[in-house]
């Protein structure tokens, strides 16, 4: 009746050395230090409060076995093992122990055994009630990193990185990988902004970790982005004079070199040549401006002794602007004609937005 029990409680004490980890958790019961015996069994990592009815639980197990030995060699040797035996052995060791609690000495060491008891006691109550509702503190946005990208005004923001955390809790790497970042007004940001990134994850799921997240948004300067010239007024005047320098002179020379006959030598003359209207678009996808220009060009013609006064309209088209470490850098200027001196500046200008520009994007530039 002795060696079944002991022989089933033997085979669950290896089960339960091999629940806390082999051989650093026996190390750990060997110098009797429960907390790096149970900090390595598995199966009670995220159970923070169970440590102490575990450690209750084997040391009462291994007192089972100590008795069960006794009990067995008390019955090798054909010792009797009665009640009666225990009563006569208890009594005595209670006379023994009140003769040792009247003497002075005897009594202090009481004393102080029960004291020791009772603060070890105390202790491991409290240890297992702060485990009990012990937090982990995770901060989820300190350690990411956020990297700006894009045209100033249509930036956008990524996020790379995780928060610190203890990478070998499966729970805690898994709560990890379901957090996503929030970046406010992202795809529209300029250098210069304050924007917020926000952590978004399951609050259920963090208490249930028994996790405090202290820290779930940060603020950040946006910094890194292209310049771009959105507006016209985004130029320098010392750019702006550039642009429309290369344009008039691209529409002089065009009208300088439009031939009305075909038969001989004709000789321009352009008596005027008057910007009437300007058209500014910018492109999201390029990060490049377009300015286009109208102009008014009279013209006196001359072949065979005949002289010949007339207007003509010509469109200069400056793409291109983009801001480069020399300014505006290289930019492209191309010259179209328009419509000839039939037309008033007027029906100019609307023939052109009906087919060529769009109105909403008409600009006033000083002449």
């Amino acid at each position: 009746m002795t060696v079944i029990p002991f022989v089933i409680s033997v085979v669950a004490l290896l089960f339960e050395i091999y629940g806390v980890s082999t051989v650093s958790a026996l190390s750990s019961v060997a110098r009797m230090d429960f907390g790096g015996m149970l900090s390595s069994a598995y199966n009670l990592q995220n159970i923070e409060s169970m440590k102490i009815p575990f450690i209750i639980l084997f040391l009462a197990h291994i007192s089972y076995l100590i008795v069960a030995i006794l009990f067995m060699r008390m019955d090798k040797k054909g010792e009797s093992v009665n009640s009666t035996k225990f009563e006569k052995g208890t009594e005595n060791l209670i006379k023994k122990l009140q003769t040792f609690a009247r003497d002075p000495k005897g009594k202090k060491t009481l004393i102080g055994i029960v004291s020791v008891c009772a603060v070890v006691l105390v202790g491991c109550v409290g240890f297992g009630l702060y485990n009990m509702f012990k937090k982990t503190p995770l901060d989820l946005v300190s350690d990411v990193q956020v990297t700006f990208s894009g045209y100033d005004g249509e930036g956008s923001a990524t996020i790379e990185g995780t928060a610190d955390y203890d990478h070998t809790n499966a729970d805690i790497t898994s709560f990890i990988y379901g957090v996503t970042y929030e970046v406010e007004n992202n795809g529209e940001l300029s250098n210069g902004d304050e924007v917020t990134i926000t952590a978004n994850y399951s609050k259920e799921t963090a208490n249930s970790l028994k996790l405090d997240v202290t820290k779930a948004s940060k603020t950040i300067e946006v910094e890194g982005l292209e310049e771009v010239y959105r507006t016209w007024d985004d130029l320098s005047k010392e750019d702006q004079k550039t642009v429309l320098d290369r344009a008039y002179d691209k529409v002089m020379k065009k009208a300088k070199d439009t031939t009305y006959q075909y038969f001989g030598k004709e000789t321009i003359t352009v008596n005027s040549l008057n910007q009437i209207a300007a058209y500014y678009t910018y492109s999201k996808g390029s990060g490049e401006g377009s300015l286009k220009l109208i102009y008014k060009a009279d013209i006196t013609s001359t072949y065979d002794g005949d002289t010949v006064n007339h207007v003509e309209y010509y469109m200069a088209t400056a793409s291109g602007l983009k801001p480069t470490k020399d300014g505006i850098g290289k930019i492209s200027v191309d010259v179209s004609y328009l419509y000839s001196q039939d037309d008033s500046e007027q029906e100019a200008i609307e023939d052109a937005e009906d087919y060529r520009v769009d109105a909403e994007d008409k600009i006033d530039i000083e002449k």
